[in-house]
């Protein structure tokens, strides 16, 4: 009988509908907060890749100055940038955000021109004094949306 009595007991206790509840609160809210901190560690990573590929690109307009500088003359003002084909080397760009292509100062990812992927760079040189210039990249940033920049200066002594 004693053991009826304590089979009895058992199968009488349970959790109540609000202990369930509660746990499943517990359980979302943790669910949550998990993901919540994996989106914001995968848009930070993203960001920091685009920043990464901005400071690349924005390196390899200065390397070509240096490079056209010493062959070419530059504009004498505006804003401008370079790109490479592989008929005729370097080359100036103009800006014009409405036309996605190197030769108007956008390119992918990848560095190549025609936009068509994101994200994409708007790439420009201003000559800010006669010996100073600064390189800047433009794109918009992971997640947010919003624009996000990086800016190298460079002095150089022109003939």
């Amino acid at each position: 009988m004693k053991i009826f009595d304590s089979f009895r007991k058992l199968s009488n206790s349970g959790d109540t509908i609000v202990e369930v509840l509660f746990a499943i609160a517990v359980i979302t809210a943790v669910l949550s907060a998990s993901y919540a901190v994996t989106l914001r560690s995968l848009n930070d990573d993203l960001n920091n890749e685009d920043r990464s590929t901005a400071i690349t690109l924005a390196e390899a307009q200065i390397e070509d100055l240096r490079t056209y500088v010493s062959s070419n003359t530059l504009p004498s003002s505006g804003t401008f940038c370079f790109y490479q084909n592989s008929t005729s080397g370097i080359n100036l760009g103009t800006p014009d955000p409405g036309a996605p292509g190197p030769d108007n100062c956008q390119v992918n990812s990848a560095g190549f021109g025609g936009a068509t992927s994101e994200p994409y760079y708007d790439l420009s040189i201003n000559q800010t004094s006669p010996n100073n210039f600064s390189a800047e990249v433009q794109w918009l940033s992971a997640g947010s949306g919003s624009p996000d920049n990086v800016t190298m200066f460079y002095t150089m002594y022109v003939n």
